[in-house]
């Protein structure tokens, strides 16, 4: 803005990495809470998220609606992809319809949205208690010692077969992604 005029920035650069980023994030996360907590993490899956091991599967599906709902959505596109085809979508094909879908099927923030973050956590921990024990699942999941992450040397061959297995076409920030979630 050095000439007065307001200008607007060119983000497709930051769009392009925005999966990486997330990917990175996620396993800076669960390294965060390793070494901090004892927290462990089931694998990692394609999106470079990891379920916390010893949290409930009734808790984990109160609390992940919308996952639930956008599988059921990209199913639904599955089946009748195959109907019209008569073959099943690529991999390639169905993480853009996963996607589309994902924007298509997120609603305005709820009402609840503006709650207090004190307010929000009790609601939770209503929820939560109405399913399990959350104290004796959280001694359960906080009662490792804090351990650092492992560090993992990945191999070049091992990195360039992830990719070129999922993508068709691919640049650096699949590579970023695909080496944070290993």
């Amino acid at each position: 803005m050095s000439d007065g005029e307001w200008r607007t920035l060119d983000a497709r650069g930051l769009c392009r990495q925005s999966k990486a980023a997330g990917v990175e994030y996620q396993a800076h996360l669960r390294a965060g809470l390793r070494a901090s907590l004892g927290v462990e993490f089931t694998n990692v899956d394609a999106n470079g998220q990891a379920d916390i091991v010893g949290i409930d599967n009734e808790v984990l599906v109160e609390f992940s609606t919308r996952a639930v709902d956008i599988e059921t959505e990209v199913e639904v596109w599955v089946t009748a992809f195959f109907e019209r085809d008569e073959r099943l979508p690529t991999p390639v094909e169905v993480g853009k319809v996963h996607k589309t879908i994902t924007l298509a099927t997120r609603d305005a923030k709820p009402a609840d949205a503006a709650l207090s973050t004190a307010t929000l956590r009790d609601r939770w921990r209503a929820r939560a208690d109405g399913l399990v024990d959350v104290d004796e699942m959280l001694a359960a999941v906080l009662g490792n010692p804090p351990t650092p992450m492992p560090v993992v040397r990945l191999s070049i061959d091992d990195v360039l077969l992830a990719v070129e297995t999922k993508y068709a076409e691919w640049a650096e920030p699949q590579l970023i992604e695909q080496i944070a979630a290993r």
